[in-house]
Order: structure tokens, then C-alpha cells, then sequence
């Protein structure tokens, strides 16, 4: 599938053939996957929406500034929270 989403001439050009035009797709979620896919397909001269709930993008990928520097807590800061 990944394949897929890479390449424009088996992907997007498949789907204008069935349907006439460039397809739009609705990316749900900002967090590292999200902005990947969006950014793939992007690419691809694919049109993106992509939406997010918070008012930040990153998932679960955060950097917390409350310690005066930086300090990344990666992937499972939230995990149990």
C-alpha cells in the first residue's frame, strides 16, 4: 500500500481514470503518521485536508517548554496519562 501512496502513476492516475479529476483526500490526525501521509500524497499532486483536534501538531510527539529549555518528550510522554 505504501507503494501505492508514493507513486502518482499508480496511485492518483488509477483513481482520475475511474473518476475524471485529481482526488482529494481528508488526512484525520497531526501526529507523525498524519503528517507523513499528507505530506506523500502531497506529492503525489494529491489534494490534502488535513485535520487536527488540538491546537498543536505532533501527536503524541511533544516539547515541553514549562522547564525554561526545551526538553522533547517524545512519543510516550502521554502513554499514561
Amino acid at each position: 500500500m505504501s507503494q501505492c501512496l508514493c507513486s502518482r502513476s499508480t496511485f492518483a492516475s488509477h483513481i482520475e481514470r475511474q473518476h475524471g479529476s485529481p482526488p482529494s483526500v481528508i488526512v484525520i490526525g497531526a501526529g507523525i503518521s498524519g503528517i507523513s501521509a499528507a505530506h506523500i500524497l502531497h506529492n503525489a499532486s494529491i489534494k490534502v485536508l488535513l485535520l487536527e483536534s488540538r491546537d498543536r501538531i505532533g501527536g503524541r510527539i511533544h516539547t515541553d517548554y514549562s522547564f525554561g529549555c526545551p526538553v522533547d518528550m517524545g512519543a510516550s510522554w502521554q502513554a499514561y496519562t
